[in-house]
């Protein structure tokens, strides 16, 4: 009888020894400060930043570059211009514009027109619009030249567009440094593509 109770109490001793051993490692930090635990994550999980609001700007122009010695070079141009917000007020994109009326003038001429204009626009959202400045880069081809004008009157051009999608109608008008002058109607519309 008394093995029994010996082996009674060695049993109940290691038992609460056990239970308590367990308790505390359950309670405590394997990896103190310092240490890292090989298991876990580098970091937070990466949460998704949301895609930039993109815009689309369809621009259509009729221009006309009238010579100080007489006579005219006429063009019609369109396009579209992506744009993507670049925080949450400003925009910025690159198109093309390409003749939707080929360049007629009131003489012969040999230059090569172009087929082609490269446009980025630059813009800023506020209270009263989408306020926008468009910049000239480049003719294709290179060697071209733009003889209805449109490439002189849209560089550095400024324009206030409703974001809403209405069209707006803008008249660009400047001179051509020899006697003449450029004269481009435009005609834009902004509309939202996604996350504005």
């Amino acid at each position: 009888m008394r093995r029994l109770r010996t082996v009674l109490v060695w049993t109940l001793v290691l038992a609460t020894s056990a239970g308590t051993g367990a308790w505390v490692a359950s309670r405590s930090d394997p990896f103190p400060p310092g240490v890292t635990d090989p298991g876990a994550p580098a970091g937070p999980p990466d949460v998704a930043s949301p895609a930039p609001a993109r815009w689309r700007l369809r621009l259509g122009a009729q221009a006309v570059h009238t010579f100080r010695v007489g006579g005219t070079c006429r063009a019609g141009w369109g396009g579209d211009i992506r744009l993507v917000a670049v925080d949450e007020r400003r925009l910025r994109g690159t198109g093309r514009l390409e003749p939707t009326e080929a360049l007629a003038c009131d003489f012969p001429t040999a230059q090569v027109q172009a087929r082609a204009l490269v446009v980025s626009v630059v813009g800023s959202v506020g209270g009263s619009g989408v306020r926008v400045r468009f910049r000239l880069q480049g003719v294709r081809p290179s060697d071209a030249q733009e003889l209805s004008g449109l490439a002189a009157s849209i560089d550095r051009a400024r324009a206030v567009l409703d974001p809403g999608g209405r069209p707006v109608r803008v008249t660009l008008i400047r001179p051509d440094g020899r006697g003449g002058g450029h004269r481009s109607v435009v005609s834009a519309e902004l509309r939202c593509v996604t996350g504005c």
